[in-house]
């Protein structure tokens, strides 16, 4: 993962606590759980045109977009474009696997960044999380297959996120 931009360092805990709130992949964690996360949560800025993400590359970081858009390339072909509020990568919290997609910022961006070294052993140590987590993860899957085969080919088949 390209990170070598500049770090704006750790968002406020208030500030973080509600852009994950609204991610629908933490739907249903509680309030202890949220303040952790945040906790443990970077804040990351982007040029215009910079790489977040690389195809290839080893998956070990969800993006969580707080300000501008990104775009999700593949073989230099875009993909789609999300904006504020969408998350992507949230399987990169629970598993290893190489990223099928690069992540570019389209305009100036803002993101959180979830790393799975700090978060994945805060919800090994919360099966309860963990389970919220999967069960998301599973639910947030099933859906974009079923936009897929509604919608072959068509970018609104990927839905407000990546997953």
């Amino acid at each position: 993962m390209s990170l070598s931009v500049q770090n704006e360092g750790r968002c406020d805990l208030h500030c973080c606590m509600q852009i994950l709130r609204d991610v629908p992949l933490f739907t249903g964690l509680s309030s202890d759980f949220f303040r952790v996360m945040a906790y443990l949560c970077e804040r990351q800025s982007y040029g215009a045109d910079q790489v977040i993400l690389t195809a290839g590359e080893t998956a070990e970081t969800a993006v969580i977009v707080v300000r501008g858009d990104v775009r999700i390339e593949r073989e230099g072909r875009r993909i789609a474009t999300l904006a504020k509020g969408s998350c992507v990568g949230g399987m990169a919290l629970l598993g290893k696997f190489r990223w099928l997609y690069s992540l570019r910022a389209e305009t100036e961006l803002e993101c959180l960044l979830l790393s799975q070294r700090k978060f994945l052993p805060q919800f090994i140590a919360r099966p309860d999380a963990l389970a919220v987590l999967a069960g998301n993860v599973t639910e947030a899957v099933v859906a974009r297959e079923r936009r897929q085969l509604e919608y072959p080919g068509d970018e609104l088949s990927y839905g407000s996120s990546m997953i």
